[in-house]
């Protein structure tokens, strides 16, 4: 009946999930990182910013208005995953801004007077 239908439905959604956290982690852990510390923190980051909604979802059984809660944690998965492991990465900071410097010095503004 339905109630195997919504069964069905969750379990397909949690095994693609999961297959995107392993997938994920084998890149995480297959970056050749040599600070166990980065890598554990990369991985901790991904696995509350994918795990915590559907933890979340849990207390929407206690009440349907919690439900709310999860619908703003999985619009804030992209973002969140974004700035942990994308803008708040040193390499990356670094990378930024010599661009920006390298950007200015290819690409120079002059005003000339004619």
């Amino acid at each position: 009946g339905e109630g195997a239908r919504e069964t069905a439905t969750i379990f397909t959604v949690l095994t693609v999930n999961v297959a995107c956290f392993v997938a994920i982690a084998k890149v995480i852990i297959g970056s050749g990182r040599s600070d166990l510390m980065k890598v554990f923190r990369a991985l901790l980051i991904v696995c509350f910013a994918v795990g915590g909604p559907w933890l979340a979802s849990l207390f929407m059984y206690v009440h349907s208005s919690l439900a709310v809660v999860f619908v703003v944690m999985i619009g804030l998965q992209g973002p969140a995953l974004f700035v942990s492991l994308v803008i708040m990465q040193e390499d990356v900071r670094s990378k930024l801004v010599s661009f920006g410097k390298c950007s200015e010095a290819v690409h120079p503004v002059t005003l000339t007077s004619q």
